[in-house]
């Protein structure tokens, strides 16, 4: 992880913290951080934008550009199948996160030819 951007790391850092939450509160937890950073008048502009996306895929099951990090994307599966044991919702998060593997590796076939 120590490649990672700042941003990115403290997003993970911040997720690592909710691994007993349930899909909605994690959600919330990210707004609330939202918040909090805003308040404060000097918000990390690109954690901030993460966080967003946390929320995006979990509320609209858009896929997250941070997750286009492969490091990133299997700490996300790795995060949402340790959350589903306690809360079925993740379900639908990992769908979207293993499609995104799956579209990885089609484009990565498409260009390897």
């Amino acid at each position: 992880m120590s490649d990672m951007s700042p941003d990115v790391q403290n997003l993970l850092a911040f997720l690592q913290n909710l691994q007993e939450k349930t899909v909605p509160e994690i959600s919330q937890a990210c707004a609330q951080k939202i918040h909090r950073m805003e308040l404060t008048g000097d918000p990390d502009r690109a954690l901030v934008e993460h966080l967003k996306s946390m929320i995006l895929l979990i509320r609209h099951l858009r896929r997250p550009p941070v997750a286009r990090d492969e490091k990133v994307r299997r700490f996300l599966i790795e995060f949402f199948t340790r959350i589903q044991q306690h809360d079925r919702r993740a379900k639908h998060v990992l769908e979207v996160l293993h499609k995104m593997d799956s579209s990885n590796q089609q484009t990565g076939n498409s260009t390897a030819g």
